[in-house]
């Protein structure tokens, strides 16, 4: 009688099982819409870095603009409103759920629950400033 022997396969052959057209592209079929989603935040980071770069001027005036909105309503003579809530499902974003007031961990955990969006929208934005 004869025992079955198991073939153990080394790291070359694993790299090269992974490489084969036809897991790429069966890796693609099954993470379409997140390479789609990738590719759109990337986009709109290379365009934003590209716009930052070309017209800085009227972004620092609009920069100047926000801070002098920020700093009227501290002073009570303005209140604005913004529906976060309705932001995050527009941009398709998860919002950040935290007890812990302070602004680092706000941020933290923020940019842990969208690092998908953060890397290829900066990604975008640096190869866009470049360009520009």
């Amino acid at each position: 009688m004869q025992t079955p022997t198991t073939i153990q396969s080394g790291m070359f052959d694993t790299v090269k099982e992974a490489l084969r057209p036809s897991n790429i592209a069966q890796t693609i079929r099954t993470h379409k819409e997140m390479l789609i989603e990738i590719a759109l935040y990337a986009g709109v980071g290379f365009l934003v870095g590209f716009l930052l770069k070309r017209y800085s001027t009227i972004v620092s005036a609009l920069m100047l603009c926000i801070v002098a909105l920020v700093v009227l309503q501290q002073m009570g003579m303005i209140n604005l409103t913004i529906y976060w809530d309705r932001f995050y499902e527009m941009v398709g974003m998860q919002p950040i759920v935290t007890s812990d007031d302070s602004t680092m961990a706000m941020c933290t955990q923020w940019a842990k629950l969208n690092m998908r969006v953060l890397v290829s929208f900066g990604a975008g934005a640096v190869i866009g400033f470049k360009v520009g």
